[in-house]
């Protein structure tokens, strides 16, 4: 099998205090753990997730598919009450336990963050390699690459020339946000950039918009969505002439 993802998690930590209060309201105790977990964890876990996915996807985009014996992924669990339990697999995912104070961490400048997910990263994920006895050579490499050019994750997504000029789409993968531009060169000369999209850092939001780049005319660039239908124009003189909303 393929090792092909990284990720974190933040599992459901209990509010005692808050269930209790409503266990004293007469709640029973499944659905007082169900509105603690919607009304004070849930949040905190997506955000930890996202802030996280700037570096794991880096990662991702830098390594080489490694061989592994039944997983695809390896998935971080996080917590400050953390229970440390043996490494297991599940479905095809190797999960490890991590003690980290997610509150603190979300204190942290979005570079402390990205030094301090790149750190757990690498520290967990080679011992896990260690353990199965699978180079982490190419992964270590990675690791360096993404320190000496600052943990900033960005990256041509594609690119299309016509007589005159380049454009390029880029993409730029921040702890907090993922913005999508679009670049313009003459003669390998920067001339102007756009953006063209800002959304959550993650793929789930931003992967939809990474289609097809094409030239209408001279100097008209068309921006496709992943489902060939939604496109966007762009005048490289005069800027965005149709949204993504809007309808022929």
């Amino acid at each position: 099998m393929k090792l092909k993802e990284f990720d974190f998690d933040y599992p459901y930590e209990k509010n005692e205090d808050y269930i209790q209060s409503l266990l004293d309201d007469g709640y029973e105790y499944l659905q007082a753990t169900k509105k603690d977990y919607e009304k004070n964890h849930k949040a905190s876990r997506i955000n930890f997730r996202m802030q996280t996915r700037c570096i794991t996807a880096f990662v991702e985009r830098l390594v080489e598919k490694v061989n592994t014996p039944n997983f695809w992924k390896i998935l971080i669990n996080c917590g400050s009450n953390i229970e440390k339990n043996e490494n297991k697999v599940v479905g095809g995912v190797y999960e490890v336990d991590y003690e980290l104070n997610i509150e603190e961490f979300m204190y942290l400048s979005d570079i402390e963050k990205k030094m301090m997910t790149l750190q757990v990263l690498k520290e967990t994920v080679i011992k896990v390699f260690e353990e199965l006895q699978i180079d982490s050579t190419d992964f270590e490499k990675a690791c360096e690459q993404i320190k000496n050019c600052n943990y900033k994750n960005e990256w041509i997504w594609k690119k299309k020339k016509n007589k005159n000029f380049i454009a390029e789409i880029v993409l730029v993968h921040e702890v907090k946000t993922a913005q999508i531009f679009l670049r313009i060169y003459k003669n390998k000369e920067y001339i102007r950039e756009f953006e063209i999209l800002s959304t959550y850092p993650d793929e789930f939001y931003f992967s939809q918009y990474l289609g097809r780049i094409k030239w209408v005319d001279d100097k008209t660039v068309a921006i496709e969505q992943k489902n060939g239908i939604n496109y966007l124009l762009i005048d490289i003189n005069r800027g965005i002439i149709k949204d993504w909303s809007e309808k022929e």
